[in-house]
């Protein structure tokens, strides 16, 4: 296919909500080499609020699951896009989506977009707990597999430092309600994806482990300090100067990648040891250095 010349393009990906969202990078990327074309995204229903509404897609197509994902068709496209990082384990995600699709060169940078009423209630949200202009941390913990968490009195230790050396403000974002430690404004469960983003957009870091949420402070241009045990940052963090992975010192680090599984596998060790290596220390160091950068300390 030329670049600029009409064509109908499907692309087809489900699964992991993060993994949709790194989609969008290819979405906008295929709708600027091919601007007159029309465009198809199937997914599964856990991904549609992710994708639902962006000016790149003519036509969504909602599956059941990430297998429907896989085996959808639909006749009349001249191209089918199935993004598969898992058949190219030694790449990093976005670039193994990004070759897959032919669109190399193109900024691989996940796309969220949201209406004015979003905005404005981030606006207002974020100034009355934050009218100050303090710097404004968000944290994300989880929930989710167990061997990528790290223990809760290790984040109450980095974020006590930084609220009384730096006085910053805590928010805590999660999808499970309840799901906070009390070091701030507990928003968790009770934002929808778009809001959220809104509301990343407005602080000054993100502290978090590999999720969704982090993939969303790349869209939104947030600095991400990210936390590693089982998952290798270089294949899954975008790599565009903001992000800061704390890596753990552990030996068996990167399990999932070094033993090429493309899904979830149960730690062999008694115990999580990756992510209990990580020490407050570590993160600190990572999270002062994002804010420094940023100018927000």
């Amino acid at each position: 296919m030329k670049d600029g010349e009409k064509y109908k393009v499907l692309v087809k990906r489900g699964g992991g909500r993060g993994d949709v969202l790194l989609s969008t990078s290819v979405l906008r990327a295929l709708k600027a080499k091919f601007p007159q074309s029309f465009l198809g995204m199937a997914t599964d229903i856990s991904g549609v609020d992710i994708v639902k509404g962006l000016p790149y897609i003519d036509k969504l197509y909602i599956c059941n699951n990430f297998y429907e994902v896989l085996d959808f068709h639909e006749p009349g496209y001249d191209l089918v896009v199935s993004l598969l990082y898992e058949k190219q384990l030694h790449l990093p995600y976005l670039e193994a989506f990004m070759g897959q699709a032919g669109v190399v060169g193109y900024q691989p940078r996940p796309v969220i977009l949201w209406n004015a009423k979003v905005e404005n209630y981030a606006r207002r949200l974020v100034g009355s707990f934050n009218p100050e202009g303090r710097p404004l941390i968000a944290l994300h913990r989880g929930p989710t597999w167990p061997m990528r968490m790290w223990r809760d009195e290790g984040y109450e230790k980095v974020l006590k430092h930084f609220k009384q050396k730096y006085r910053a403000a805590i928010i805590e974002v999660s999808g499970t309600p309840g799901y906070n430690l009390g070091l701030g404004l507990d928003l968790t469960g009770q934002c929808n994806f778009k809001t959220t983003a809104a509301i990343l957009k407005r602080c000054s870091a993100l502290l978090c482990i590999d999720s969704l949420v982090m993939h969303m402070a790349s869209a939104v241009c947030l600095p991400a300090v990210g936390l590693f045990g089982p998952t290798d940052p270089k294949k899954v963090m975008l790599a565009d100067g903001l992000n800061y992975p704390v890596v753990t010192p552990s030996p068996c680090r990167f399990c999932r990648h070094l033993r090429g599984t493309s899904v979830y596998i149960e730690c062999t060790q008694k115990s999580y040891v990756c992510m209990e290596k990580i020490q407050p220390e570590q993160v600190i160091e990572g999270l002062e250095k994002v804010l420094r950068k940023t100018g927000a300390v």
